[in-house]
């Protein structure tokens, strides 16, 4: 009787909709899961030496901690006014909430940052105080790419672009990583350090936030 009901009720267009877009994020999210394990595993097996991987984890938390603090909530207030706009047809509207997110992300971020480098200033790393300034440095540096990153999910989530929203930070980050990183075993001929790992993990970043800037913008501009 209820698996009936269900038919029913997924026969109509609405209805359709709704299960196909949930079946895409949830084979997305499953995907991008699985490659996040085995790029930890791939990691494991080129990275020098325990404490290296160490450093590299680090360096990746502090990273992306420093980066989700920086969107200061952005992502979530942002994609439920784009979302309201968009239902009402509003374009415009929903383009000045972009920008509005985009100034405010640039005027929250430096200050952001500073804190939390005076603030790991008082915390170690593993691996010795030049390597600790080193990572310090990459990582928070490095911050306002993933809240980009994050705030462009958000946009694509209000606009209903899941592939958008998940595919570049969920999948092709991960593969653009995990490519770099044998690339330079490869070429290299020998284990990377913590460092190197936490270098290509940005340059991976730098590739989805230009792929997820590109492709939201033209397609906006053709909405």
């Amino acid at each position: 009787m209820l698996i009936n009901k269900l038919i029913q009720l997924l026969r109509k267009p609405e209805h359709k909709q709704f299960a196909r877009n949930s079946f895409v994020v949830a084979a997305l999210q499953f995907v991008g899961t699985a490659l996040v394990f085995f790029l930890q595993i791939l990691l494991a097996r080129v990275v020098a030496d325990t404490t290296q991987y160490g450093v590299f984890v680090w360096g990746q938390s502090l990273l992306f901690m420093t980066g989700t603090l920086c969107t200061v909530g952005l992502p979530v207030i942002a994609s439920r006014f784009i979302a309201s706009l968009n239902a009402i047809e509003n374009r415009q509207g929903a383009r000045i909430v972009i920008r509005h997110a985009w100034t405010l992300l640039l005027i929250t971020a430096p200050f952001l940052i500073t804190g939390m480098w005076l603030a790991t200033r008082f915390i170690g790393t593993p691996g010795g105080k030049g390597l600790s300034n080193q990572v310090i440095i990459l990582a928070i540096l490095a911050a306002p790419l993933a809240s980009i990153s994050m705030l462009y999910q958000a946009f694509s989530r209000a606009h209903r672009w899941f592939v958008l929203a998940l595919l570049p930070a969920r999948i092709v980050r991960p593969l653009v990583t995990a490519l770099l990183a044998v690339g330079c075993w490869l070429v290299l001929n020998d284990n990377l350090s913590g460092v190197m790992v936490l270098v290509l993990t940005i340059a991976s970043l730098c590739v989805i936030v230009l792929v997820q800037i590109g492709i939201f913008h033209y397609r906006v501009g053709r909405i």
